[in-house]
């Protein structure tokens, strides 16, 4: 929700706190979830090339575990 309102640092709090949080007990499947929020992020405030980083993990790592 704060990636659609615009208030991008929150965004990158959240969603950076949360991405640890889901590594930390191996969630494989929501830390994907995680690269492809902030990989949205980084699209959002025009930083392709990080977006580009994280999209990538998000999209290797959903297909490593079948999702």
């Amino acid at each position: 929700m704060y990636i659609r309102m615009k208030h991008y640092e929150k965004a990158e709090k959240y969603i950076l706190e949360d991405l640890e949080g889901v590594k930390r007990v191996g969630d494989k499947y929501m830390t994907a979830q995680g690269y492809h929020y902030i990989g949205w992020l980084y699209k959002n405030k025009g930083n392709n090339e990080t977006a580009k980083e994280y999209l990538t993990r998000a999209y290797n790592l959903h297909n490593s575990i079948g999702a």
